[in-house]
């Protein structure tokens, strides 16, 4: 069953999260990743929460998301991510 990584990221800094996503988007596409929104600009609705930049990712299932960010050809991209930027993200089944 497919399977959605949102994503709510604020970079600290551009120029080195440009350099993750152009290296890490096509480790993504290999593990049958499919970024199908991104919004800098996302809209609060209700309950306090302040997006930054809002990111959903399709993937096949929630073992392929896993697979994805424990994978070895992630890991330096995934240490640029964290040292360059604050995020929280949640794994959700597709119905």
């Amino acid at each position: 069953m497919s399977a959605y990584m949102v994503i709510d990221i604020e970079p600290a800094d551009a120029a080195r999260m440009s350099e993750y996503t152009a290296g890490s988007l096509p480790v993504l596409e290999r593990h049958g990743g499919r970024v199908i929104a991104f919004d800098p600009q996302a809209r609060p609705l209700e309950g306090g929460w302040t997006p930054h930049q809002m990111i959903i990712v399709e993937f096949p299932s929630k073992d392929a998301i896993s697979a994805y960010l424990d994978s070895p050809e992630y890991r330096p991209w995934k240490t640029i991510r964290q040292a360059h930027s604050r995020g929280r993200s949640v794994a959700v089944e597709a119905l």
